[in-house]
């Protein structure tokens, strides 16, 4: 079962970018990408989400409002706060708490 996990990934991104689609950030995301990461390859910007947010469980991701962008003004709003557990809600609140306003 396993194998075609595998099989089928690889597939699927080819179809897709014989479509002409592409793997960016969407921009609700790309916001939250700090300035120095911004003009990198947009791997790099994956890269650095699913990093910072290897806290939160991949289902939860399935669950974000990703289409309204005028909720999204800071980490905590990214996922519905019911879907959450503690663990989750404290690792969004560090991430709040990191940020740096000049």
């Amino acid at each position: 079962m396993g194998v075609a996990v595998y099989v089928v990934n690889p597939a699927y991104v080819i179809a897709r970018r014989a479509m002409n689609f592409k793997e960016k950030l969407p921009p609700m995301l790309y916001s939250l990408v700090p300035e120095q990461k911004q003009g990198l390859h947009h791997w790099a910007g994956w890269a650095y989400m699913m990093r910072i947010l290897s806290f939160v469980r991949t289902h939860v991701f399935y669950q974000t409002e990703r289409f309204d962008q005028s909720k999204l003004c800071s980490w905590n709003t990214l996922f519905p706060q019911e879907a959450l557990t503690d663990v989750e809600k404290i690792g969004l609140w560090r991430l709040e708490s990191r940020k740096t306003y000049a």
